[in-house]
């Protein structure tokens, strides 16, 4: 038993540690409660420039010319597609803490009042709507706008809406009962420039140089892979990858005339960048799987392991159809031709590609965060495209109140059964609200698990938290990609949109266990981000990397042979399993399953070389060496860029985009700057197995500047499509 001295000490700690709770919660809570507040307030502006601009648009289909009587009306579906203009949620009248009264006037104009449903929790402020789409903040006793109501948003000047015809308007309403609102002495800025009647497109950004300084790229280093011994450790497990940003880092790097910075060279994302023409899967299988060895290029005493993924075209997951909230940074640090104006254009992209029917959200953090666009669908593209265009850049980077808005508006306009999405568009310098990359992380994690995902895009240079982006992506069971220029946002956002935004498997594993008696050792090249441990396998409740529509997968394992020469031949007649290096297993779920599907395959090799494993093989192998050489990687003796280059040409096939061509490019910039090569454009002698890593070299001045504004110009090297 505890002695009486004992139990008052724990007492005393108890009390002491409940009296903390109680003066943090004291302290945080009215903090809590504005962020809520301004959250609303910034939601309920949102939702009153969508009425706005969803007025204009029956105004304009409407025959006769006139405004609408009801929110209902604007929900009915007079849109392109039989879309409603507006959300079933606010046709109700309530959304976001908010309730939203409509009055259509006798002399044809029309008021809506905005209201917190609980005054002083949901939000300390109303504010009213007119026709002209102007927004007034409710003062005194009354929210007339006529009287002393202080503006706080006024649309842009623009064409006059068609006139309205009095005479036949639907019968006279009730006059709208205003509410005497709370006085409140802050002022609530406008989160972003208003929304406007746009045109079709969005105007293409001006030229600008790259930027002039060297970039900053905020990550650790990651240890490269060592050789792991059979004997000690058979089995090698790990997540898949699809994300493609340390490519497009790695080409921005070199297009500037320097080596990148080791720790964005990821293997696995160099390799994945490309399509690889796998067979496609069975027709109800979201994927198939294909395992071949070949010689090892850099190592003729080593064996290369591919194992390859494909996924199905065709959604066997969720039904066609998305709800997306485009969340967009709009801080000063993304102040800069290469950030802002070219997310704009990236998200242009976005809404030209999608149905009439899908949805459309935008919410916009700088100091604060605030809704732009309420939830609208996509046939209405000339006002998202609007919305975009009118943002502009400023302030801090409020990145959780964001995040958490951004969620909160796909919540609200969550579709059963098909993509709900959150698309994230920064640099990833969050600076104010959370700073702990793991609570941002567990935030995007639940939401994930509920079913609303992150697509995170990355802009700009100078400050890139290359690392932050990724593990937002990694946790929101979506994927990353660095968006350089506006080649790479059509590759990402158009042609392989289905990919990016549509899951065909979730939390895909694999398992590799190998015989000790045909392999010595063995090391995965890359993945070292994705490492998992064995018994995670098995284990449904781990997180794992997920595979879109369309997508390939390619991951590679050398192999040092416990055979002794270069060679194996299989004895006639021998099954794959008596022949088997090991097996490869897989675990994956389809989007709305929880429970883990199993595959296995047997890994045989047949001694092939590597000029006789095809085209696909040869090239993804010279990409590996590619990245291999730019880590400055172990256990490369024989490597050499020659080698890449002899490779990556051998493996060019077709190439109908270009960009396997692009890449044998960009390897001869890299040969350059590491010394190995001189400036030539072919034919230059190469010593085959030097490899330095000197960051930026005297020679670096041979890239001319001619070759390189052909390599990074309008019709060069990221001019993939």
């Amino acid at each position: 038993m505890r002695s009486l001295g004992s139990v008052k000490r724990w007492g005393m700690r108890i009390g002491v540690l409940v009296l903390l709770c109680t003066l943090v919660l004291i302290i945080t809570a009215p903090s809590l409660l504005r962020s809520r507040q301004g959250a609303n307030e910034a939601a309920a502006l949102g939702s009153l420039r969508t009425i706005s601009g969803a007025n204009v648009d029956y105004n304009n289909n409407a025959t006769p010319h006139l405004y609408a009587s009801s929110l209902d009306d604007l929900a009915s579906g007079m849109g392109a597609g039989g879309v409603g203009f507006i959300d079933t949620t606010l046709a109700g009248g309530s959304k976001s803490g908010y309730d939203f009264q409509y009055a259509s006037r006798p002399d044809g104009t029309y008021e809506v009042l905005a209201t917190p449903q609980n005054p002083g929790v949901t939000g300390a402020r109303s504010f009213l709507l007119d026709s002209t789409g102007r927004i007034s903040q409710c003062e005194g006793s009354g929210c007339d706008p006529r009287g002393a109501g202080r503006t706080v948003y006024a649309p842009l000047p623009s064409a006059p809406p068609a006139p309205v015809d009095v005479a036949v308007l639907s019968p006279r309403r009730e006059p709208l009962l205003l509410r005497p609102a709370r006085p409140e002495a802050a002022e609530l800025a406008p989160t972003a420039a208003p929304a406007r009647p746009a045109p079709a497109t969005l105007p293409a950004a001006p030229a600008v140089p790259a930027e002039p300084r060297r970039a900053l790229i905020r990550r650790e280093r990651t240890p490269d892979r060592s050789f792991v011994q059979t004997a000690v450790e058979p089995v090698s497990t790990f997540s898949i990858d699809v994300d493609t940003a340390s490519y497009s880092l790695v080409r921005k790097f070199l297009s500037q005339g320097e080596l990148p910075p080791p720790e964005v060279v990821r293997l696995e994302e160099l390799i994945n960048y490309f399509s690889y023409d796998y067979p496609e899967p069975g027709a109800q299988e979201p994927f198939a799987i294909y395992a071949d060895v070949a010689a090892t290029p850099w190592d003729e005493e080593h064996r290369l392991l591919r194992i390859a993924l494909r996924a199905a075209r065709k959604l066997h997951g969720p039904a066609s159809g998305c709800s997306l909230v485009f969340l967009i940074d709009v801080s000063g640090s993304m102040d800069g031709p290469e950030r802002l104006p070219l997310v704009k254009q990236a998200l242009a992209e976005v809404v030209r590609h999608l149905e009439p029917a899908d949805r459309i959200a935008i919410v916009t953090y700088a100091g604060t965060a605030g809704l732009v666009l309420d939830s609208t669908p996509a046939a209405r593209s000339g006002r998202i495209l609007a919305a975009i265009d009118g943002l502009q850049a400023g302030g801090l980077t409020a990145g959780e109140a964001g995040i958490r808005l951004a969620y909160g508006i796909a919540r609200e306009n969550f579709l059963p059964g098909k993509t709900n999405r959150v698309i994230l568009a920064t640099d990833g310098d969050f600076n104010v609200g959370i700073f702990d990359r793991s609570e941002l992380t567990s935030l995007i994690r639940r939401e994930a698990d509920s079913g609303v995902a992150l697509t995170a895009l990355g802009f700009g240079m100078g400050n890139y938290r290359d690392g932050t982006l990724e593990a937002l992506a990694d946790n929101g069971d979506g994927n990353y990609a660095y968006i350089g220029d506006l080649a790479e946002a059509r590759k990402v956002l158009a042609s392989e949109l289905a990919g990016t935004l549509r899951t065909i498997a979730k939390d895909v594993k694999i398992q590799v266990e190998f015989d000790r008696e045909r392999v010595r050792a063995y090391r995965l090249l890359g993945y070292e981000d994705r490492a998992l441990a064995n018994r995670d396998f098995d284990n449904d409740a781990k997180d794992a990397g997920e595979i879109g529509a369309g997508h390939t997968v390619t991951a590679f394992y050398e192999l040092v042979p416990a055979w002794d020469g270069d060679r194996v031949t299989a004895p006639t007649g021998a099954s794959d399993e008596a022949m088997a290096l090991g097996a490869v297993r897989l675990r994956y779920k389809r989007p709305l399953e929880k429970q883990s599907r199993y595959v296995e395959k047997f890994l045989t090799d047949g001694g092939m070389g590597i000029a006789d494993a095809g085209k696909d093989f040869q090239f993804a192998a010279a990409v590996a060496e590619y990245g291999m050489l730019l880590r400055g990687a172990g256990n490369l003796s024989g490597a050499g860029w020659q080698q890449v280059l002899d490779l990556g040409r051998a493996g060019l096939g077709p190439d109908p985009t270009g960009a396997r061509s692009a890449f044998v490019e960009l390897a001869e910039i890299a040969a350059r700057l590491d010394g190995s090569v001189a400036a030539a454009s072919s034919g230059f002698p190469v010593d085959g197995g030097r490899h330095s890593r000197q960051r930026r070299v005297e020679a670096a001045g041979s890239l001319r500047l001619a070759e390189e504004a052909r390599l990074v110009g309008g019709d060069g090297v990221d001019q993939v499509r």
